[in-house]
Order: C-alpha cells, then structure tokens, then sequence
C-alpha cells in the first residue's frame, strides 16, 4: 500500500509557487537552506508532497558542490 506520493518540480521562481501551493492549503514540510533564498522546499497535504526546487539551482551542479565524473566502468 502507498503511504504518501511525492512529485518534483521545478520553478523559475520558488516562492510564487509555494504561494500558489500554500494559498491552495498545502503546509511546508521541508525548507533548504533553512534561512536564505529558498533553493528546495517541500509541500504537502493528504499523503501527498510536492518538492518545488528552483530551475536555477537545478541547472546549475556547481551551485550543489557536486564534482561530475565519467563511470569508466561502464564504457
């Protein structure tokens, strides 16, 4: 049985869409970083969570400090 579903998404801008969501009866669950520009936060309701993750972050691997390398195993 599923407990809860979430989905992602990603927004140009991550506090219009916490908004709309919030407008819409949706609490904050989750918030990254904790203070500062929202990078990451997370809505839910009835079992239901939605991630919203600003565009900008996500197209960005620098902005996550995450060093990209080839898998040389696998060719």
């Amino acid at each position: 049985m599923i407990a809860q579903l979430q989905v992602n998404l990603f927004c140009a801008d991550v506090d219009a869409c916490l908004a709309f969501y919030t407008r819409l009866g949706l609490t904050e669950a989750f918030r990254a970083p904790a203070t500062g520009p929202i990078q990451h936060v997370e809505v839910e309701a009835a079992g239901v969570r939605i991630g919203l993750t600003s565009a900008q972050i996500a197209n960005n691997p620098e902005a996550h400090q995450l060093k990209l390398v080839q898998n040389r195993s696998h060719g």
